[in-house]
């Protein structure tokens, strides 16, 4: 989520007592060039400035999401340039930070178990309890399940962690009533948040607190 005064490195932080340096970037990718800081881009800043080192306990890496035109793109060779790109990745962190244990960490929940969204938040009577639903003919879903299946694959495939943190956020998407709702809308008006269709402040807390007491070595 956008490294901003409410982000899940600093609650990380605040709740395991750890020092985390946080190089989050929304819309940076795994497998090639954005405008924004990829993962190779994070990985020589981490190593430029010693948080990747031999006491560095935790890696928590989460790309995928916008590598998805990579992740479902057909190819006429084995290789792919998401999973590519992981593996490079993962193999520097090990190489910077050999003793680290390392997590690929799932997506929080944007879909409801059946699928719906609700990508309209307001606070008109009625919308803080259901949101309005429109579930984009399934394509959310879809595509959450094909970027956390790749997430998974990766890890696997390069001997770390996966952690689904779908799985223990499904109840908390944007069809979720405010109270209990972790990710903010594509229009966003009823819930703090620091950018649409990213974690609402609740939601930042929240999964900071997911990985804190089932992911990090402590």
């Amino acid at each position: 989520m956008p490294a901003r005064q409410s982000n899940v490195g600093r609650e990380l932080g605040r709740l395991s007592g750890q020092h985390v340096a946080n190089y989050a970037c929304s819309a940076a990718k795994a497998a090639s060039q954005s405008h924004r800081k990829d993962f190779g881009e994070q990985i020589n800043g981490a190593i430029a400035n010693g948080d990747l080192n031999d006491i560095t306990k935790n890696v928590l890496i989460q790309f995928g999401a916008n590598d998805l035109p990579e992740i479902v793109r057909p190819s006429l060779s084995s290789s792919n340039p998401y999973f590519d790109g992981m593996k490079h990745s993962i193999q520097r962190v090990h190489q910077a930070a050999p003793n680290a244990q390392i997590t690929v960490v799932g997506y929080p929940a944007i879909s409801a178990r059946n699928g719906a969204v609700c990508p309209l938040r307001t606070s008109a009577p009625g919308s803080t309890d259901v949101g309005f639903n429109l579930d984009y003919a399934g394509l959310v879903r879809t595509g959450e399940d094909q970027v956390n299946s790749a997430m998974y694959k990766a890890a696997r495939a390069n001997g770390v962690q996966y952690y689904d943190l779908r799985a223990d956020s499904i109840n908390h998407g944007r069809c979720a009533p405010d109270s209990t709702r972790w990710v903010s809308g594509k229009w966003e008006y009823s819930v703090p948040h620091n950018l649409f269709n990213h974690l609402t402040h609740l939601g930042t807390r929240n999964v900071a607190q997911l990985p804190n007491s089932k992911v990090l070595a402590h």
